[in-house]
């Protein structure tokens, strides 16, 4: 009776051995794996928090709100001072807004990351130009130029720059390669005409009002009347 009630005791045992589950790794896991996939996912909306700041900011310049475009671009200038589209846009935006100040400190920030970029030295020589402050203008109206040296506006740009400074031959260099670049423009003949009169020759400056009359008999009439002065 002793053997039989042993018997039946250990077969109880086994029994309950064979339907005992441990806890699968899952289980136990189950809990990193939901931290691991909240830290993912807030590192992916950080990133996209800061590439949709700059996105953003970039679509309000597009849509010419200049203002908030500039507070966008701010932000991200901020947070990583060696981005340089978000500090050249940041140029561009303040000086939508007429900030020049601003803008010139922002191309500045530009121009250390990017020292020949043609649209960030050309935007500081612009509005130093449009300042009347030749001599600040120049050495960033010249890299502009050295680097987009098939840009007629650039060339233009220095043109024009280098006149006021009667860095005459100098301008004449610059018209030349805007008018061979476009022949017709206009502009390249007027500011020729402007540069042979600071040089006092007004012969040369009598050719471009011919050459300007068929183009643009507005400003043929403007040389021609300031050639007579």
């Amino acid at each position: 009776m002793n053997i039989s009630k042993q018997l039946f005791l250990s077969l109880i045992l086994v029994s309950s051995i064979a339907c005992y589950k441990a806890p699968s790794s899952n289980s136990t896991q189950g809990p990193t794996s939901n931290s691991s996939s909240v830290s993912s996912n807030n590192s992916s909306s950080s990133t996209a928090t800061v590439g949709g700041d700059y996105a953003k900011a970039l679509e309000a310049y597009n849509a010419k709100k200049y203002d908030e475009a500039a507070k966008g671009f701010a932000a991200v200038a901020n947070g990583d001072p060696k981005n340089f589209d978000a500090q050249l846009y940041l140029g561009k935006s303040y000086e939508a807004l007429k900030k020049d100040d601003d803008a010139v400190k922002a191309y500045k920030s530009a121009i250390a990351i990017k020292p020949e970029h043609a649209e960030a030295n050309f935007g500081a020589g612009n509005i130093y130009y449009r300042k009347k402050d030749y001599s600040a203008a120049l050495p960033y109206l010249d890299q502009a130029a050295k680097t987009d040296f098939k840009s007629p506006k650039t060339l233009m740009a220095l043109g024009d720059n280098q006149r006021m400074l009667k860095m005459y031959d100098r301008a004449i260099v610059q018209y030349g390669k805007v008018i061979g670049f476009e022949p017709n423009n206009a502009g390249a003949y007027y500011g020729l005409g402007l540069t042979y009169i600071g040089l006092n020759n007004k012969i040369a400056a009598g050719q471009q009002v011919r050459k300007l009359e068929p183009l643009n008999k507005e400003l043929a009439k403007k040389l021609a009347d300031q050639i007579g002065s």
